[in-house]
């Protein structure tokens, strides 16, 4: 998940045009404004990329883009002792 509005003003912040970081990134700037509204997913690649151009300490990079709320997260399946579900 990514917390975009976050991340906008990071971008916004950072003085950077997001058709130059676009570039940087190997995506084009349309691709780039829909990640930014959620309207596509980043790639790891492309969040690590994005995060390297904008100087993002890895907390900052955790909160952008792993963030996960509890409701989000299924809680794993019982397991039996024999190795199959419960």
């Amino acid at each position: 998940m990514v917390d975009c509005e976050r991340l906008r003003r990071l971008v916004q912040a950072s003085g950077f045009k997001k058709k130059h970081l676009a570039h940087a990134m190997g995506i084009c700037p349309r691709t780039l404004r829909q990640k930014l509204r959620g309207q596509s997913e980043f790639t790891l690649c492309e969040a690590q990329r994005l995060s390297l151009l904008l100087g993002l300490p890895a907390d900052e990079q955790l909160r952008c883009f792993w963030l996960l709320q509890p409701a989000d997260v299924d809680p794993p399946s019982p397991i039996d002792t024999k190795g199959g579900p419960a």
